[in-house]
């Protein structure tokens, strides 16, 4: 099962930064707080492929993967303590995070099967794709992901960086952050 060795968590968020620090390369971001523009930046990739086209349920698959993940972790961390010490019981620290409230897709639609990106009034979104497209097959070369999972694995990733990297708020925030600021890149003047 998915994060049953200890630390995989640990090695997911790993990746998760390396892919953060490839989009800081590429973006001429400061990786401390650029995790909303990469997520923003992933919404327009979504836009413009046909491999990645569903944000939403890239995202609802990666807030499922993360909570297995978790459950898993703490599962097997609560037996590790119960063996060593019966009595006491155990509470884990983990969240899970909802998968309420998720964009179903992106802006994008299909016109018999035609790709149509939302407006870029700033002419600037597809170089943003660019970016997060950059950032995301560096999570790919270093988590020897399929090209299809990719996304899904690299937004999931993402969530156990947040848990453990304190330069990253939640990640329910951070999301929220990056939806703002996709709505307004993509906002019709």
């Amino acid at each position: 099962m998915l994060g049953s060795e200890p630390g995989e968590t640990d090695r997911r968020a790993k990746r998760a930064l390396e892919a953060v620090e490839r989009y800081g390369e590429v973006a001429g971001a400061d990786i401390n707080v650029a995790l909303p523009e990469m997520l923003s930046d992933i919404m327009h990739l979504c836009d413009r492929t046909t491999m990645w086209n569903e944000f939403g349920a890239a995202l609802e698959r990666a807030r499922l993967h993360y909570n297995e993940e978790i459950l898993t972790d703490l599962s097997e961390e609560a037996n590790r303590f119960q063996n060593a010490c019966p009595a006491v019981p155990r509470e884990g620290k983990a969240k899970l995070i909802s998968t309420s409230g998720v964009p179903r897709s992106s802006a994008a639609q299909r016109n018999e099967g035609r790709l149509i990106v939302p407006p870029d009034p700033e002419g600037l979104n597809d170089q943003w794709a660019t970016f997060s497209l950059e950032a995301t097959r560096a999570f790919q070369r270093c988590s020897r992901t399929d090209r299809g999972a990719a996304l899904g694995d690299l937004l999931a990733a993402l969530m156990h960086l947040c848990d453990r990297d304190p330069r990253y708020g939640d990640f329910d925030a951070e999301l929220a952050l990056a939806h703002w600021h996709y709505q307004e890149s993509t906002a019709a003047d």
